[in-house]
């Protein structure tokens, strides 16, 4: 079972290998949109990944942690 989003949770935003750790600001849609670390990222039901808004399926990801 994935874990859901709510805020103040810590997350992973990563890109390339490259990664961040920020905090969940805010939960929109039942859960399909989050903001993190100032940006948004929106599910997608391709993947079932969070990725930043306006990025590819394959773009910048949100990882959530148990």
């Amino acid at each position: 079972m994935k874990p859901v989003p709510r805020v103040g949770m810590k997350v992973r935003v990563v890109l390339l290998g490259a990664e961040r750790t920020v905090v969940i600001e805010d939960v929109r849609d039942d859960g399909r949109t989050v903001v993190a670390g100032g940006q948004v990222f929106t599910l997608r039901t391709l993947t079932g990944r969070f990725v930043l808004e306006g990025d590819p399926y394959y773009g910048s990801r949100l990882v959530l942690d148990r």
